[in-house]
């Protein structure tokens, strides 16, 4: 297992790159940025108080990555359904009556069309 753990550490090492575009990143879009930053710190403290209340410990640190990875991934993806819904609640005219989009419990019955007349 500490052969896994020191493996991951030197794969997951940024490189001087990545540190060079996380400001240049930073300065296209700083609220976005702040969104994301923000969107991680509320995910590592309802991890930190789970695990506490919990008191549960993990052996690997991926494990905690992992994990405010997915509370990350579940916070992102329900605010922008929550944007979605009102949105469309604010998009909806409420002049007009809203049209039912569900069927009938009964089937319609065939009926033919009727053959023109002749004249």
């Amino acid at each position: 297992a500490g052969f896994f753990a020191v493996s991951l550490l030197f794969g997951a090492a940024p490189s001087n790159q990545d540190f060079n575009n996380i400001p240049r990143a930073f300065g296209y879009d700083p609220l976005h940025s702040l969104y994301q930053l923000v969107l991680i710190g509320v995910s590592a403290l309802i991890l930190w108080g789970i695990l506490v209340s919990t008191k549960v410990v993990f052996f690997l640190d991926v494990f905690y990555y992992l994990s405010i990875a997915g509370i990350y991934l579940i916070l992102k993806f329900s605010f922008i359904a929550i944007d979605k819904i009102f949105d469309k609640i604010a998009s909806r005219d409420y002049t007009k009556p809203r049209k039912t989009k569900f069927r009938k419990l009964k089937r319609r019955r065939y009926k033919p069309k009727k053959p023109p007349k002749i004249r």
